[in-house]
């Protein structure tokens, strides 16, 4: 299994651990926010996104590589002051994910690099999406 998968993996277990606010529903797919029961929130949906790759050694034989790939943590809250809610999931997330940023030892270094907030949910309504980065080696043809 790659890296890639084994980080985002990790990552998804992570969120299942947190009790306070507990993340309901965690998953990997996309999600019709509008189909989730009331019991279903918060919601979260990992997703892999984006992903820098270069090279770190030239040797053919181990031609090490360095990636840096970016996962998109989305939150669905529901509950009011929606600020309030959504700014308590961006924390628990954010801590939880800080106690171990090698991801089980998947990856060099792990970070939250940036939030964006939807500013077009409507009350009692909200979406967050919390940038996770992740920096990563390995040798070509072994990922």
């Amino acid at each position: 299994m790659s890296k890639r998968e084994l980080i985002a993996i990790d990552i998804v277990s992570t969120l299942l651990q947190i009790d306070n606010p507990k993340p309901i529903y965690v998953v990997r797919e996309p999600i019709t926010v509008e189909q989730l029961s009331d019991q279903q929130f918060p919601a979260v949906v990992v997703r892999t996104a984006n992903e820098e790759r270069e090279d770190i050694t030239m040797s053919t034989s181990t031609n090490r590589r360095m990636g840096t790939i970016t996962y998109e943590i989305t939150c669905y809250t529901r509950g009011v002051p929606v600020d309030t809610t959504m700014n308590e999931m961006v924390e628990v997330i954010t801590e939880k994910l800080q106690v171990d940023r090698t991801r089980n030892g998947n990856c060099l270094i792990a970070q939250t690099t940036g939030v964006i907030v939807d500013p077009d949910t409507l009350s009692p309504y909200g979406e967050v999406t919390i940038i996770y980065e992740a920096e990563y080696d390995y040798i070509r043809g072994e990922n």
